[in-house]
Parts: structure tokens; C-alpha cells; sequence
């Protein structure tokens, strides 16, 4: 059974870096990253609001990254290592953890085009719409306001 951990713990994007969203390609240039589509960067906390410790399990947690486009609903899995290598983590009273990761964002999905250069538009859609939720065998927690967004 999860406890939905909405009072108790805070989970927050504190900045997401945006790369490769407007490219140009160049057949004298060989850089297999820029023909994945735009990358982000994410930067999360949990926090503990709560007077008593709570146990995370990352090793057996899940971190989904959703979002929307064009009334599409999107969720692509993301890892955080060496953060989800960790069998416990315990957040005492009013500390913080954090984790952050990577991912190529629209590789995989219907979105993504191969030898697109520029998802500017693709990205503006998106970003407001992007959740990342953290799961384990015990705790369900969701992000969707982001502090920062560092665009590269």
C-alpha cells in the first residue's frame, strides 16, 4: 500500500537546464548527442516538513517524468545515480535530499524527428506541463512547479 506523501514531505524541481532544443546540423561535425532531440537536466529536492524521520528506498524507486503536447499525455523514465543505488535513505526532520538526472525528453516519443533541429516550439508547449513524480514501495510523491529554468 503507498502513502501518498503530500502533507508530509515536499517534493520540488529546483532548476531544469535545457539542451539541444535548436540545433543546427553540420555534415563536417560528428556529435551523436545532437541528433537525440532536446536534453534536460533536473534538479529535485525532497524535504521533510514532517517532526519524525521518513524512510525512502531508492534502489526500488521509480522516478517518471510526464507531460503533454499537443492534448498527448507523455511519461518517460528517468535515473538518478548514484541516488536509486541507495538501499535507505533516511530524511531526518526538516533536511533535505537531493537528486538529480538527466534525459533525452522526446526520444522515444512521437514527438521526437529525426535530423529536427529546432523543438523551441515543442519545448515552450511542454515545459509548463511537465510533472516528475518518485516512487517506491512506500512513498508516491509528485513535482509540478519548476523554480528555474536554465535554458543553454
Amino acid at each position: 500500500m503507498f502513502r501518498t506523501a503530500n502533507a508530509q514531505l515536499v517534493f520540488q524541481i529546483e532548476e531544469i537546464s535545457l539542451y539541444y532544443y535548436d540545433i543546427t546540423f553540420n555534415d563536417n561535425v560528428i556529435n551523436e548527442d545532437l541528433g537525440q532531440g532536446p536534453y534536460v537536466f533536473i534538479k529535485c529536492q525532497i524535504i521533510n516538513n514532517l517532526d519524525t524521520p521518513v524512510v525512502l528506498e531508492p534502489s526500488k524507486s521509480t522516478i517518471k517524468i510526464s507531460f503533454r503536447h499537443n492534448r498527448s499525455g507523455y511519461k518517460v523514465e528517468a535515473f538518478s545515480l548514484p541516488f536509486q543505488d541507495i538501499k535507505e535513505l533516511t530524511i531526518f526532520p526538516k533536511d533535505t535530499v537531493d537528486l538529480s538526472f538527466g534525459k533525452y525528453l522526446l526520444l522515444g516519443t512521437d514527438i521526437f524527428k529525426y535530423k529536427q533541429g529546432d523543438y523551441t516550439k515543442e519545448m515552450l508547449s511542454i515545459l509548463p506541463t511537465l510533472k516528475v513524480a518518485y516512487q517506491d514501495e512506500k512513498i508516491k510523491i509528485c513535482a509540478d512547479e519548476i523554480k528555474n529554468i536554465i535554458i543553454k
